[in-house]
């Protein structure tokens, strides 16, 4: 477990895949981060196995997504981060059914994107290990949605800070 700011996660998830949309010459697509958490608040969770997740959700997203927009942000409440990663692509149909399959083998020969697959299943079972919850909603007509939660332990001594909700918005 590793002590960090819950701006500093953010950031450093944004400018990662800043660079890759990028380098992959993705000009028709933004990203967005949207950053709804609490000025300077520390936590302690894992973040090598929340940058995994998140990762997976924003590379699922970029596959699903060839124009618009990829929006990421994030939450503090009641002892909990809540991610959620929205894109504008049009792979609902496809990450719902492999978000809810029992059935790897049927999903993959309806939908042929072991990419998306492995993503959204690694996601979903790193959530879990983490104690966290994890849903698919759909955004606008084909987007998708996921949103995901996991419980944190804030530094000691926050009270204080924890008053103090900023909101930042930023886009490419």
């Amino acid at each position: 477990m590793k002590t960090i700011s819950l701006n500093a996660i953010l950031d450093n998830i944004v400018t990662e895949f800043r660079k890759h949309t990028r380098n992959e010459n993705l000009k028709s697509l933004s990203f967005i981060a949207e950053n709804h958490i609490y000025n300077s608040l520390e936590i302690q969770i894992d973040f090598n196995m929340l940058s995994r997740i998140v990762c997976c959700l924003i590379q699922n997203a970029i596959n699903n997504t060839q124009s618009g927009y990829i929006k990421i942000g994030c939450d503090f409440s009641d002892g909990a981060i809540e991610f959620y990663i929205l894109d504008s692509g049009s792979g609902y149909t496809k990450c719902k059914e492999f978000f809810d399959s029992d059935n790897l083998n049927e999903a993959l020969k309806k939908f042929y994107d072991a990419n998306s697959a492995v993503n959204i299943i690694l996601a979903k079972k790193l959530v879990h290990l983490m104690e966290g919850t994890i849903h698919i909603e759909s955004n606008g007509k084909s987007g998708t949605g996921i949103y995901f939660s996991v419980p944190v332990k804030m530094k000691e001594n926050q009270d204080a800070l924890s008053k103090c909700k900023i909101n930042i918005n930023r886009a490419n």
